[in-house]
């Protein structure tokens, strides 16, 4: 992002020192710059000295590169928000530090601007479970062998706590006020215990959640961490709405010749 300057001459932010773009604004891909179309953090987690002025960096390039960035937030909350972030850089990981960055740039209301912490995510963390928000609830679509029994079942709580306090929590990390936007991307955010660590609804070892059936009994299922790597199953495809089929293809087709439909996707 051409025009931020610091003194001396290093990589992307132009810097020298330990810092090594240790700023955040690394983590940053602001789609609406064409100059930043994305790019990585390379940092050290131990390194909190300069975290104040780094982040101040960042509130102060977003200032300069957005065409309208306190739409939705005025800058002195913003600025607050950074602060109190900047004020828990020795006490967390950099997966906290960046989630609690995406946390005050969502609350922008830019669903264009965002903190890529991704890329932080240990893949041995994912809970083995995929789950899509039906107007019944959040229902197991797949999972693993051992945990079979739960296919089908909407999801109640994690670790005691209701599901609906978790959504709460994930739908902080976004921008965007539609509604279905919020349940596919909380729905996909579920599994990745180190955001249930981070919001206290999972410890280090494991997570507990229940799973009720149309009868409303409740199974609870604990899955430890790091998580192993076993077979999946799912529901079959008769019983996915025909939306839900075929997801990662863009355009396709099928014909009903009992019901005379042509169904185009």
């Amino acid at each position: 992002m051409e025009g931020i300057r610091r003194q001396g001459q290093l990589p992307f932010l132009n810097m020298t020192g330990t810092t090594c773009i240790r700023i955040l604004l690394c983590l940053m891909y602001l789609v609406f710059s064409p100059v930043s179309p994305g790019c990585n953090l390379a940092a050290q987690e131990n390194e909190t000295d300069g975290w104040i002025e780094d982040i101040d960096l960042l509130g102060r390039a977003l200032e300069e590169k957005h065409p309208d960035l306190y739409l939705r937030m005025d800058q002195s909350s913003f600025r607050q928000e950074l602060a109190a972030v900047a004020a828990r850089a020795g006490e967390q990981s950099l997966f906290g530090l960046a989630v609690g960055l995406q946390q005050a740039v969502a609350g922008l209301g830019d669903a264009h601007t965002a903190v890529n912490y991704h890329f932080l995510i240990n893949k041995e963390n994912i809970l083995p479970l995929e789950c899509f928000w039906f107007e019944e609830g959040i229902t197991v679509m797949e999972t693993t062998r051992p945990c079979s029994r739960i296919l089908g079942k909407k999801l109640v709580s994690v670790n005691g706590f209701p599901v609906e306090q978790v959504i709460d929590s994930l739908s902080t990390l976004l921008a965007s006020q539609n509604p279905s936007l919020i349940k596919a991307e909380t729905v996909r955010m579920i599994p990745w215990a180190q955001l249930l660590q981070h919001f206290g609804f999972a410890g280090e070892e494991g997570v507990t959640m229940g799973f009720g059936d149309t009868d409303g009994q409740v199974e609870r299922v604990h899955f430890r961490l790091p998580v192993s790597e076993d077979h999946s199953v799912g529901v079959e495809p008769d019983s996915v709405p025909e939306g839900w089929k075929e997801r990662k293809a863009y355009f396709r087709d099928r014909y009903y010749p009992g019901e005379k439909l042509y169904y185009i996707q």
